[in-house]
């Protein structure tokens, strides 16, 4: 019969009842063997419902025949397996809480946990620090890393600098680069002013600059995108011939100055790799400074003054430091579990390894919760929200939805499989 039942959906279950007590008022009664299977049914319909159904199933039941409405000893009967019912799934909540409590060894561990945590916050923070321009420690660092690397590529026979070339040796001796230019060697062009020439050229993107700036690099231009028109315009880079004080001049071709790229990497390769180095050193040294690097594409879609403005609030670096800051997070909670899955002992069933599981991600999301909980009551004390714990508060978000899901099924499977021994 159990196995029928299994079979059965519990809704189908009160109908059920009803058709055997039609069956047995039909023959005169019921019986003690058949009072014996409604009370089976009624009981297996309880093992198989959750506590918040029960009252539902009960009013369906007794809803669903009128026989039913004058059975005293069988609404009897279905209330002492309710309230049955009720008892034993509290022993079982407390049982399963109690199974799942962290010992000292693993509040260590959270401990642990959260030191690890902490020191991200910190780390990140300290390495995305804003510093004024030409005047930072990381851009000096940066720079003397340029300086290194760049030093290992031949400088080859002596070039002069000349439109759409630059030589080898300019692009691995000097340390800026000619879209940073702000200087017009001839007529003053309506370009950019000042400070926000980052947000008017194309090689400070930090995607397109990938192609765009690296090209500038090798070619000796600027390229520059204005609000009135989407289309890019590119202008020669001069210097003197100490290849110092560059100067924007005249016009220039933005497909001629790609098309030069390809044909002198043809050639040789190094110019281009030594140019894309320097690109992405540049990129490095400007993107926690104060005015920042804009978003990817930004150019294309809003105008100089919009890009400036959100700017400020959110930019390239703050993208990094999110991404950059959520891999190390993770990274951390993956660690957390595989030192806590190393203390544990060898467990037997499927069911004893998922409470286990339970217990290592209170681990994880406890630590989560301290340390960017902290941040943020730190940082909000201070005003210094741009140190908040974006990161961490995002994956937190998303392992808390994701931990309760599990818990409330490793619990009602736990539940289940009481029942059932009981």
């Amino acid at each position: 019969m159990l196995s029928y039942l299994d079979k059965s959906h519990v809704n189908t279950l009160p109908a059920l009842i009803t058709e055997m007590i039609d069956i047995a008022k039909i023959s005169d009664g019921i019986s003690e063997e058949e009072q014996r299977g409604i009370d089976l049914v009624v009981q297996y319909a309880m093992t198989r419902l959750n506590i918040s159904d029960i009252k539902l199933f009960e009013n369906g039941l007794l809803e669903s025949h009128e026989f039913l409405l004058d059975s005293d000893v069988l609404e009897e009967k279905i209330q002492t397996a309710v309230n049955e019912y009720g008892l034993k799934m509290k022993m079982l909540d407390y049982a399963f809480s109690r199974q799942t409590k962290l010992n000292m060894q693993e509040i260590g561990l959270t401990m642990f946990a959260t030191a690890l945590q902490c020191a991200r916050i910190y780390l990140v923070n300290y390495l995305t620090t804003i510093e004024k321009a030409g005047k930072g420690k990381k851009e000096s660092f940066l720079h003397a890393q340029q300086e290194k690397v760049l030093q290992h590529f031949s400088k080859g026979k002596e070039e002069k600098a000349d439109k759409y070339f630059a030589p080898l040796n300019q692009i691995i001796t000097t340390p800026g680069v000619p879209y940073d230019t702000t200087r017009f060697s001839g007529d003053k062009l309506e370009i950019f002013k000042g400070a926000n020439h980052r947000f008017s050229t194309l090689g400070h993107d930090p995607v397109i600059g990938l192609v765009i700036g690296t090209s500038n690099i090798m070619t000796n231009t600027i390229t520059t995108i204005n609000d009135l028109s989407p289309i890019p315009v590119t202008y020669h880079v001069t210097y003197d011939p100490m290849l110092k004080n560059p100067g924007i001049g005249t016009k220039a071709s933005l497909v001629f100055a790609l098309e030069k790229v390809m044909n002198r990497s043809k050639e040789d390769i190094t110019p281009l790799v030594a140019a894309f180095i320097k690109q992405l050193i540049h990129i490095a040294t400007d993107i926690y400074t104060p005015a920042g690097i804009q978003l990817p594409g930004a150019h294309f879609v809003l105008t100089r003054n919009t890009i400036e403005q959100l700017t400020a609030y959110v930019s390239s670096g703050t993208m990094v430091k999110i991404g950059v800051s959520a891999g190390i997070d993770i990274l951390i909670n993956k660690l957390i579990e595989i030192l806590h899955g190393c203390m544990l002992m060898e467990s037997g069933s499927d069911l004893e390894n998922k409470v286990n599981q339970v217990k290592t991600k209170k681990i994880v999301d406890y630590s989560n919760a301290i340390a960017t909980g902290s941040n943020f009551v730190k940082e909000t004390v201070t005003g210094s929200y741009q140190n908040l714990d974006w990161a961490g508060a995002l994956v937190l978000l998303k392992k808390t939805f994701s931990d309760i899901n599990f818990l409330y099924e490793v619990k009602r499977e736990f539940i289940k499989k009481g029942l059932g021994e009981i």
